[in-house]
Formats: C-alpha cells, structure tokens, sequence
C-alpha cells in the first residue's frame, strides 16, 4: 500500500527531474502543480485533459495501491500539495530567490530522497587488509562534483580518494 511517505519521494522525483537547478521567471510563468510534476511544460498553460494517465488523476496505478479506498481528483490535489509543502518543510524542495525577491526569479533546488537507499560505507585498508568503516560525501568543486572517501584504519593508515562526477 502506498503511504504519504511514498507520494512524497515520487512528487520529489518528478519535481527534481522537472526543476531542480532551474531559474524561473516568476513573473513571466504561473508554476502550478502540473508543471511541477512535468505533466505541463514551464511557461505553457495547463490544460486540464493532459492530466489523464497521470499522477494527478485518481485512476492512476499509484493511487489504485493508496491506503485510503475513496480517491477523488480533490483527494489527489490535496495530497499533492501536502507532499509539496511537506518537502519545503524538511528542504528537500528549496526556493531561493538570488536576485531579490523584487526581480521574481527563483532558483529552485530538489533533493533526491529514497527511503531505501543504504550506503555500506565499508572498505578494505589497502595496508593492511582490515575492513575499515569509511567516510563518503560528494563535494561540489566549481561547477561539478566529487566523490570523497576518507579512511583511518588502526594501522595507521589514513587517506583520502576523490573522483569527479562526469555528466552522460
């Protein structure tokens, strides 16, 4: 069954796939749900027929498996927007506005969240062969990222591998 948890990551994904990094001209563009979820492209106005098939219809697969049985295209909005507001809250979704809010351009940032995802930050010592618990972060380096892993083993053997992320 889904759950408000579930409908969270699956808003979140959509939405990062949609917004997150974008620069939006405020004024210029009405940012409804629909084009939060890439159901409407940004800038073009939402047409209420495109929401067939989609997670705003009740008769969507996602909805079949929610844990309420009475789904209603006023329970999917609401729901909607509880998720939404629910990402702001914790700052999975961030909105910024890097010109003053007085230019009405926001930078919008989406976190990806997963439930499920389990690091096993373990490794080898390349020393003296022990596994050893690791430190993993990614890094911003200018305009791209890095993967960081630090070790410290009780040989004595510390150290720090970096890789750059690569775009495809």
């Amino acid at each position: 069954m889904n759950s408000m948890e579930d409908l969270r990551e699956e808003v979140a994904v959509r939405m990062r796939r949609v917004l997150h990094g974008q620069e939006i001209d405020t004024f210029k563009s009405d940012v409804q749900i629909p084009h939060m979820l890439g159901i409407t492209e940004l800038g073009e106005r939402h047409v209420e027929e495109n929401e067939e098939h989609t997670l705003l219809d009740p008769s969507h697969e996602f909805w079949d498996a929610w844990h309420d049985d009475d789904v209603t295209e006023y329970i999917v909005n609401e729901k909607i927007q509880t998720a939404i507001r629910s990402l702001r809250e914790d700052e999975t979704l961030r909105v910024t506005y890097p010109y003053g809010t007085e230019a009405e351009i926001a930078y919008v940032e989406v976190d990806e969240i997963g439930r499920n995802t389990v690091l096993d930050n373990t490794t080898d010592c390349i020393e003296c062969g022990e596994s050893v618990q690791s430190d993993m972060s990614v890094e911003k380096t200018g305009k791209s990222y890095a993967v960081v892993l630090s070790v410290e083993c009780d040989c004595g053997f510390s150290g720090v591998y970096e890789t750059n992320l690569v775009k495809r």
